[in-house]
């Protein structure tokens, strides 16, 4: 979760320099279940391999994908592109919590992965928020009631009047919010919790739907470990579960919980950790940090990058790390992407948390390097061309395809001239 204040988003200036995760993207992350792309097809056409998906998606157990074609109807397919949810939906949405939100004809609804209905509204939008509960946005009856939509929208918006009011169902279709309570009903933001709005200030939900944090603050972050960290104003710290503050609300910068420590700076000195009691787990030494993962993480210290241990003490490696401003942290398969200095040059290699080049991939020429919690990693050639790696840094695909995207461990779609197909991790076509 990245909010628009001054202790997350605001402060991505400051996380180059003092913090420094969130300011690159050679991590990335398989895309996650709440995540929608949808394939597009041709209706002239019947292979899905060779349609140009603009976007495509998942579920949960890595199975289904949605598909859009057959004169706009929506249906979901497995990764065989077998098993159809048949093509009746007029719209729909990504897979997520094992629940979907789709509208036929005019009624909204919400299915699970075998296609049946759950819930289902007329006079508003539904979509998953967790495993237990459902948005509702509840739309005003101009819109309802209106067939120009467009026109019933810009009349209402003209008018200052409200275009929806959003609340919370059950799966059994109860209230559990009512439209309305709040301006804005965001997301799940870790560990089940929901992110909610009023007056321009931030609460939280529980799993459940019931308040737990009032809407009292500038910002909240990402949630980790019962860790929640929160902003007032320009001052940063941190809640637990229920509520009360672990870390005043009185640092410059409080990031999210990781394995039991997440990074902090009290003032324009150094940065380091704080455990879960809001104690320092490692002394604010530092001028730059990453979120601690597998044990490491990357640090930045009189003009040069290091790793440490959840000690705070340096691991010994040969490799000589470009001086960025600049570095991200270590994926959950514990690998990091970095730039290496040889002698008067340098180039772009992977590491391990011992700090040990994957042999591999020394002194290779790549323009750019992701990897994946997986241990999958995806290179980039100087033509801009990608390839699929183990993580060892063996290869399973040459670098001669358009674009390569990690959906999860054993899906993967492939774009090769124009022609789109899904592999697992072998390399091995799905369809």
């Amino acid at each position: 979760m990245r909010l628009k204040n001054i202790c997350f988003m605001a402060m991505a200036t400051i996380l180059c320099t003092s913090v420094l995760t969130g300011c690159g993207t050679s991590s990335a992350k398989e895309d996650s279940d709440n995540e929608l792309y949808i394939i597009t097809e041709d209706k002239s056409s019947i292979s899905l391999s060779n349609s140009k998906p603009g976007m495509f998606g998942v579920t949960e157990d890595g199975e289904i994908f949605m598909e859009k074609g057959y004169e706009g109807k929506v249906a979901y397919i497995d990764k065989k592109g077998k098993k159809s949810i048949g093509f009746k939906f007029d719209k729909g949405s990504e897979f997520s919590y094992g629940m979907a939100g789709v509208k036929e004809g005019n009624t909204y609804k919400i299915i699970n992965q075998k296609g049946k209905t759950l819930v289902e509204k007329e006079d508003g939008v539904l979509s998953p928020l967790n495993n237990n509960l459902i948005r509702y946005e509840k739309l005003a009856n101009e819109i309802l009631t209106n067939e120009n939509t467009t026109e019933a929208i810009e009349s209402l918006t003209q008018s200052g009047k409200t275009l929806k009011t959003t609340g919370i169902l059950n799966t059994k279709g109860e209230i559990i919010v009512e439209p309305g309570r709040y301006d804005e009903i965001i997301k799940d933001i870790g560990e089940g919790y929901i992110l909610v709005k009023k007056n321009k200030m931030y609460g939280l939900l529980n799993a459940e739907g019931n308040e737990i944090i009032p809407c009292e603050y500038t910002s909240i972050g990402e949630i980790n470990e019962g860790f929640i960290p929160v902003s007032k104003g320009n001052l940063c710290g941190a809640l637990n579960e229920k509520g009360e503050i672990i870390v005043p609300i009185e640092y410059f910068y409080v990031g999210s919980m990781n394995e039991g420590v997440a990074p902090a700076r009290l003032d324009e000195s150094g940065i380091g950790f704080l455990n879960k009691e809001g104690s320092w787990a490692i002394m604010p030494d530092f001028d730059g940090v990453t979120s601690m993962n597998n044990g490491v993480a990357f640090a930045r210290k009189d003009n040069k990058h290091i790793i440490i241990d959840k000690d705070g003490k340096e691991v010994e490696t040969k490799i000589n790390f470009e001086n960025k401003v600049s570095i991200n942290g270590f994926s959950d398969s514990g690998l990091a992407v970095v730039d290496i200095l040889d002698g008067e040059s340098k180039y772009m290699s992977v590491i391990n948390t011992k700090g040990e080049e994957i042999k591999n991939l020394e002194k290779k020429d790549y323009s750019a390097l992701e990897v994946y919690p997986s241990g999958l990693i995806v290179s980039v050639n100087q033509e801009g061309k990608k390839g699929l790696l183990k993580e060892d840094g063996s290869v399973i695909l040459e670098e001669e395809y358009n674009d390569i995207r990690v959906i999860s461990k054993d899906v993967i779609l492939v774009d090769k001239d124009g022609t789109y197909s899904y592999i697992d991790s072998t390399g091995k076509t799905l369809y």
